[in-house]
């Protein structure tokens, strides 16, 4: 979101002026253009809705009027019909467990533009309670139009943006917003009187900024009634007491969160910092000057710190081709990498088949497969991860991203015969306490074979359930063949999950200086448990570096890297852009002032210290 600043003068004049309007709108999503469509590719019924939570955001005692959704129409597909629910708690009917609403409308036909509007006879009142908004149609039978009925949007992904019934596929309410990264776009028309100008300003518990940016994020959620162009901020920051004027567009939507950025005013010292902000006035499109409603005093706490260090966590599976539930970990992997090519690190253990390295492996006690490891710190299913739904394991590791890492790490690589030569570069944002270690492990991807030991034991095949992205076992045969395996573990610096022992002195870190350590793979010895080599193609491996907490045994951060052809020598450094400079760089192109032992570029040229 950009900002502008301007002068306090510009806002003046800005008096009370108390205004009142009535209807508004509630919606997940401010784009009703660019639709997607989902479906469980079954003949079943759907109910799908949002929930509006009405005693957290001031709705209680308000109306809903109206009701307008997108749909999929066709010959294939029942009629829709509108609900609202105060509860999506399924009742015992007479055969089975149903969904009983409040309200429910006739039968409704979509409009040219592909809505349905329900107008309701009375205004239903809303409840000190979330009420939940939504609709009801059937899938007829089978064809392209009916297979994704289910129109979603970009939007606010919040656990209340999504929730879906099906009588086969989701046998309860599921909340799949942060699943499928979509929202139900519903618009809820809301009765009653609202404020033109009615602005709440709310910042995260913490967060992280550096020092070049020396802006603070928060979040604006417009409760009035008229899109926003300009508001104005009283901050107080240490010696620092005055108000900045601020061009922001804030829709109208009411309590959607606009992301925006505000000045830190000038902090300059690392450390923690608390500033007092108050979102005092705001001027509307088209004009007006309106003191805020929801004006409040709000406490923003940030730590100033030199850089923010970008959060990768890593993915440990457990699995083996003998495994007949171990499709959905192989499925799970392989569309996370898909999808997230460059950050998602993961490596899979295997046991029991061709694959199994004889020098064993980091073992969490799994307590049966498939199951994985979030930064060896929880365990879950890496299919379904921890939201327990298809692909849930993507919306787990996205809130893994969101997590703050104290410190980055990166890692290059270079061969030297059959040795493989890892170097990792560890930069603190932030003085580190306690004791800390790397951890690499060297990965394979393109691994196949002919033997019966190579085929996936595959309990999938045949069965009538739709599940996201295993069509290819569903459809598939038991025992899969003809698979390549990807990500597979071949080698380990350590196999107790801790990292090489005097990898990194914590009494020498400086914030912000790389700390420098160097291992080294011999491919020669990534064996299975019967002698034979698993690594098939030298030039489809890649090693991961995971910064561990000593104490917790925890993954603080992690990196990966292609080896690249074992003919090359340097990864991801261009030499050439160090030519002629004599100073040190690490594999990363960071200039070193005091290099520790390992290999660095100077003068455009390797060497050695």
């Amino acid at each position: 979101m950009m900002k502008t600043l301007l002068s306090f003068a510009a806002l003046a004049l800005w008096a009370a002026c108390p205004a009142m309007a009535r209807d508004m709108i509630y919606s997940y999503t401010n784009s009703g253009e660019d639709l997607s469509l989902y479906g469980t590719g079954k003949t079943e019924t759907y109910q799908a809705g949002i929930g509006i939570p009405a005693a957290d955001n001031g709705l209680a005692g308000k109306t809903i009027t109206q009701v307008r959704i997108p749909v999929v129409s066709g010959e294939s597909l029942s009629s829709p019909t509108c609900w609202i629910a105060t509860s999506l708690e399924l009742v015992k009917g007479s055969s089975s467990y149903v969904f009983e609403p409040e309200l429910t409308s006739p039968e409704l036909t979509a409009d040219e533009d592909g809505y349905i509007t329900w107008t309701l006879d009375e205004p239903y009142e809303i409840p000190e309670a979330t009420v939940y908004v939504g609709y009801e149609f059937k899938v007829l039978k089978l064809d392209d139009v009916s297979q994704y009925p289910l129109p979603l949007a970009e939007g606010n992904i919040d656990d209340n943006a999504f929730w879906l019934r099906t009588n086969r596929t989701f046998s309860q309410f599921t909340q799949l917003a942060s699943t499928e990264r979509k929202v139900l776009p519903v618009t809820v028309t809301l009765g009653g009187e609202f404020h033109v100008a009615d602005i709440v300003l709310e910042f995260p518990s913490n967060q992280r900024v550096t020092e070049e940016d020396g802006s603070v994020t928060a979040t604006l959620r417009n409760r009035g009634s008229k899109e926003v162009i300009m508001v104005r901020i009283h901050q107080i920051l240490g010696e620092h007491d005055g108000s900045l004027v601020y061009a922001f567009h804030i829709p109208v939507n009411y309590d959607y969160p606009t992301e925006v950025k505000i000045s830190a005013l000038g902090a300059s010292e690392p450390g923690t910092h608390s500033m007092t902000c108050n979102l005092t006035n705001i001027k509307p499109e088209g004009g007006g000057l309106y003191s805020n409603r929801s004006s409040e005093d709000v406490e923003c706490r940030f730590s100033l710190l030199p850089f923010v260090p970008v959060k990768r966590p890593v993915l440990e599976e457990f699995t083996g081709t003998w495994c007949g539930n171990c499709p959905r970990g192989f499925v799970g992997l392989e569309k996370m990498a898909e999808f997230y090519p460059d950050d998602f690190i993961a490596m899979a253990y295997h046991d029991g088949d061709p694959m199994v390295m004889a020098d064993g492996y980091y073992n969490p006690n799994i307590p049966g497969y498939p199951m994985s490891i979030m930064d060896r710190e929880t365990l879950m299913d890496p299919y379904k991860g921890l939201e327990g739904t298809d692909f849930g394991i993507e919306a787990t590791w996205l809130k893994y991203c969101e997590q703050d890492a104290d410190a980055e790490i990166e890692v290059d690589t270079e061969w030297d015969g059959d040795i493989v030569r890892a170097t990792s570069s560890t930069r603190w944002a932030i003085a580190p306490e306690g004791e800390y270690s790397i951890c690499y492990v060297l990965c394979a991807n393109g691994l196949t074979g002919e033997s019966a030991m190579w085929a996936q034991t595959n309990y999938y095949a045949g069965q009538s359930t739709s599940m996201l992205y295993m069509d290819d076992f569903i459809n598939g045969t038991n025992p899969q063949t003809g698979l390549t395996y990807n990500h597979v573990a071949v080698l380990c610096s350590s196999i107790d999950g801790l990292g090489e022992p005097g990898s990194m002195d914590t009494a020498q870190i400086e914030i912000g200086t790389p700390w420098l350590h160097t291992y080294e793979f011999d491919t020669a010895k990534a064996v299975n448990t019967v002698g034979d080599q698993i690594i098939q193609d030298p030039d489809q491996l890649y090693v991961v570096a995971m910064l561990i907490d000593n104490a917790t045994g925890t993954v603080v951060n992690a990196t990966k890297h292609a080896c690249g052809s074992k003919t090359g020598s340097i990864g991801s450094v261009a030499a050439d852009a160090v030519q002629g400079d004599d100073a040190i760089y690490d594999l990363m192109g960071r200039k070193v002032a005091n290099p520790g032992p390992g290999i660095y570029i100077q003068g455009g040229k390797k060497v050695r210290y």
